[in-house]
């Protein structure tokens, strides 16, 4: 035993190495980047980054019935990643601007290097959080855990890592203004880590808030530098496209890689949502209305955050609230891909903390078990019934089940 932990360190090495160059070898080809890459190249020439007019095209040519006809179905999956692929606010686009002065191969692989910086970075900040004699067994049993994810996200180059660094660097960090600045930044890029204005609210970091709010503004004015009409356009289409066609209904991108809560309820409730694997699998259960299924998923939303809210009132640790806010920011998003789950990584750092003390508890059992159903529900497993477990959203329960434990068991700091 003592000469496995002696070698841990450079089998922490070797799993990094082995996640770097798995996903540093597919920088060539067609991933997320692209999506990226590709908005901020018509930011470039002026053209609209949404391809609103060619969606609305669609959608008039295409209807609900017509969707379970194979042919069409077959028309659209080809559509998908390269018509109104990008989805990500307007000022994301800018961000990235400077990468289209270069050919794609180049601009995903600083891209790349970029995130798995961030996955360096966020080690180390687990690191000066943790302050444990046995940091190099943690970490080995957290890559190794989440190792499905991290290495899906490296493959296809998404903006994850660099999203859960900014949060977490926030939150970690005592300066308000730079914790204001680099939340606003990540929440400019993606909507999701907005859920931790919770914490700042219930720890009272007010300083924090408002300079969160004035660096929002700074980088929401970002795409009006290209045009003031031009800029706001953007905006437009962004809110009518994107975020308003989400709220309207739980069909946006519903589909079977989608885990969240609200395409879970989609998948088991709404015809359409994913037409041929619906049919495949036998879903829907029964048939909702979309007004349902949004009330529903009110309830639920509001029911995970009032216990969070309430284990924070009580006694909660700072670990355990980050964790679970991190979990929140997956589960309640409007598309959560498997990727999107690497910021689970975080939480399952600091549950195995408590899992080595607690090995032979109930704690210690279920926290395996919901690592084992991420590790074994893989193809490489069990082949095509992966499909399966995707379907019915086997990441959703997964990350409920590490939410529970965060919050009912005692996670120390």
């Amino acid at each position: 035993m003592q000469n496995f932990k002696l070698f841990l360190p450079y089998l922490n090495l070797l799993l990094l190495c082995v996640l770097f160059f798995s996903g540093w070898n597919k920088t060539h080809l067609i991933s997320d980047f692209r999506d990226y890459y590709r908005a901020s190249q018509l930011l470039k020439e002026k053209e609209d980054i949404y391809q609103f007019e060619e969606i609305k095209a669609i959608q008039t040519q295409y209807t609900l019935d017509n969707l379970f006809q194979k042919e069409v179905y077959e028309k659209l999956e080809k559509m998908k990643g390269n018509i109104a692929s990008y989805i990500y606010p307007p000022s994301f686009s800018v961000l990235i601007y400077p990468l289209t002065f270069t050919n794609y191969e180049t601009a995903s692989k600083i891209f790349f290097l970029i995130n798995f910086l961030s996955l360096l970075g966020t080690i180390y900040l687990l690191s000066q959080m943790s302050f444990l004699t046995n940091f190099s067994l943690v970490l080995f049993l957290s890559l190794c855990f989440s190792y499905r994810f991290l290495e899906n996200h490296t493959v296809n180059n998404q903006v994850g890592l660099l999203l859960m660094f900014l949060t977490f660097l926030s939150v970690y960090i005592k300066n308000d203004k730079w914790s204001g600045a680099l939340l606003s930044l990540a929440v400019i890029i993606k909507l999701t880590p907005a859920i931790f204005l919770l914490y700042f609210f219930t720890t009272k970091r007010w300083k924090s808030l408002f300079y969160f709010g004035i660096f929002f503004l700074v980088w929401a004015i970002l795409p009006l530098l290209f045009g003031y009409e031009y800029g706001l356009q953007q905006w437009k289409n962004w809110l009518e496209m994107v975020l308003f066609n989400a709220m309207k209904t739980p069909l946006f991108r519903a589909w079977k890689n989608n885990q969240s809560l609200i395409a879970t309820l989609a998948k088991y409730f709404l015809i359409g949502a994913d037409p041929i694997n619906q049919q495949i699998f036998n879903l829907p259960f029964i048939s909702l209305s979309n007004q349902f299924i949004k009330n529903l998923f009110t309830i639920l939303a509001i029911g995970l955050i009032s216990s969070l809210l309430w284990k924070v009132k009580t006694g909660l640790s700072e670990k355990a609230y980050i964790s679970s806010l991190f979990i929140l920011s997956v589960v309640l998003s409007g598309i959560s891909w498997v990727h999107s789950f690497v910021v689970l990584f975080i939480p399952i750092y600091f549950l195995t903390e408590t899992y080595l003390d607690h090995k032979s508890s109930t704690f210690g059992k279920i926290f395996i078990f919901l690592n084992l159903l991420i590790i074994f529900t893989h193809k490489t497993f069990i082949g095509q019934v992966e499909n399966l477990f995707l379907m019915f959203s086997i990441f959703l329960y997964i990350s409920l089940g590490y939410y529970t434990l965060l919050i009912f068991w005692k996670i120390e700091d």
